[in-house]
């Protein structure tokens, strides 16, 4: 049979299939890698060790790191994140960033070479129980922005999304005292707000093109763009979604 057909038919395989075809000589597993990169267009994280060791591996191929263009933070088992794994915070309850687990995601997303949107969904609605056991979604945004902070990491797509599973509930945000957005940008401003942390996040993300807050507060978004108008620096956002 042609190769080109063969491939044809890979396209329309299904992981396991596809896997199990990979497999079946070294032609063939060199020739749909394609194929097999299709599913690792957007990678899920959880913060576990299993899934950090994933996308470690993926990270580190020298053909598969090319694939993924977007990383896709959420746990729909436990809808905790890193329960596995120890994580330092303050006296406050903040996450200390940096610390060793911080420092190797923000090594292998250098590596993912194409993966430019991040996504945080619905984690866990009871923020303020917060412990050194696991992470819930502000911790995991503070983690990402720390990283687009320090490291000038580009980003075309960012979307913080909660309630998602369950419909939307209110009260269920987040917390921006959690983010401390002022200390990662060196802004030196108190964030109270979500309208606040929104504003300072996007003026400091000075690459970001897509902007997706689904978060409470819907009724502040004439006063969310009353501050932007003011702004006097602005990144090159072409989309809003509030």
């Amino acid at each position: 049979m042609p190769m080109e057909i063969v491939e044809i038919i890979a396209s329309f395989l299904q992981y396991g299939g596809l896997c199990s075809l990979r497999f079946t000589c070294r032609l063939l597993y060199e020739r749909i890698l394609r194929c097999f990169g299709v599913f690792l267009a957007t990678v899920p994280l959880d913060f576990s060790s299993h899934s950090l060791q994933r996308l470690q591996a993926i990270s580190s191929h020298q053909y598969l790191n090319q694939y993924v263009q977007c990383l896709s933070i959420m746990n729909q088992t436990h809808r905790k994140l890193g329960i596995d794994l120890r994580w330092n915070r303050s006296s406050s309850g903040c996450l200390i960033v940096p610390q060793h687990i911080v420092d190797i995601l923000s090594d292998v997303l250098m590596l993912l070479v194409n993966c430019r949107s991040f996504e945080v969904h619905h984690i866990y609605r009871r923020e303020h129980q917060y412990t050194s056991n696991f992470l819930g979604g502000s911790d995991a945004i503070k983690i990402l922005l720390y990283i687009m902070a320090e490291t000038a990491f580009p980003v075309k797509s960012l979307m913080l999304e909660r309630g998602v599973a369950r419909g939307w509930r209110y009260g269920d945000h987040i917390h921006g005292e959690r983010l401390d957005i002022a200390a990662l940008h060196k802004l030196g401003k108190e964030l109270e707000s979500s309208i606040d942390w929104t504003c300072e996040l996007i003026g400091a993300a000075t690459s970001l093109t897509i902007l997706t807050a689904r978060l409470n507060e819907f009724d502040n978004a004439p006063l969310l763009f009353d501050r932007l108008t003011l702004a006097n620096v602005l990144p090159p956002l072409k989309e809003l979604v509030l």
